[in-house]
């Protein structure tokens, strides 16, 4: 902190740069000091915490925009799906790891969100015994139920576990077609998805919110 004693300019205030100076009335002196530099203070555990949540959040769903742009609608008007999203992933699908920090609840991850009625009734079949890898999905038919439409369109989302690395069958079947095959390539080293699945209805932008299927190893 530097006091000015004598100031031909008159009196000065404000910001110049780093720099605040003002004057304290109680002695009718004017001083410069420095604002700290925040970048050089140390965080928190909390706020290491609050980062590492933050930093995880954006990994998962930073590939996933445009497809949260189309098929996550907000709790709240006036709000963009990505920051519903990310809101409802930091709260309720992350939880602490032993290790430290913070680690994936695959089955509370919603990656679609909206007024649709959910798949029900799902069964899952893999055949691993070609070159593919084919994933069998058969659902109960619940069209006769409210906002269950015929042809609302399937929606699989799938994720290579602990990499931002997602896939997305779009035209594969409608509610009304009751199951759907998707294949895959067999990988040479051992890899395990994570699999989602909802109806969508695009064009008018609405969706339901995506159903946790588990994992596939692949």
């Amino acid at each position: 902190m530097a006091i000015i004693t004598e100031n031909p300019l008159g009196s000065m205030s404000g910001k110049l740069g780093d720099a605040v100076l003002k004057k304290y009335k109680k002695t009718n002196k004017q001083v410069i000091t420095i604002k700290p530099d925040m970048s050089r203070v140390k965080p928190s555990p909390l706020q290491k915490f609050q980062r590492s949540k933050m930093k995880l959040a954006m990994d998962f769903l930073s590939p996933l925009k445009g497809l949260i742009k189309e098929a996550f609608m907000p709790f709240r008007k006036n709000t963009y799906g990505f920051d519903a999203a990310k809101s409802y992933f930091m709260k309720e699908a992350l939880y602490p790891a032993e290790e430290g920090g913070y680690a994936i609840d695959y089955a509370k991850v919603l990656v679609t969100f909206g007024d649709l009625r959910i798949p029900e009734g799902i069964l899952i079949d893999v055949d691993e015994t070609s070159e593919k890898l084919n994933i069998s999905i058969h659902w109960e038919d619940n069209t006769h139920q409210a906002v269950a439409y015929p042809d609302d369109r399937l929606l699989l989302v799938m994720n290579v576990t602990g990499r931002s690395r997602f896939i997305y069958y779009k035209n594969k079947a409608h509610r009304e077609t009751l199951s759907a095959t998707i294949s895959l390539s067999q990988s040479k080293e051992p890899v395990e998805y994570q699999l989602w699945m909802a109806f969508v209805r695009p064009e008018e932008k609405r969706a339901s919110p995506s159903v946790y299927l588990g994992t596939v190893n692949g």
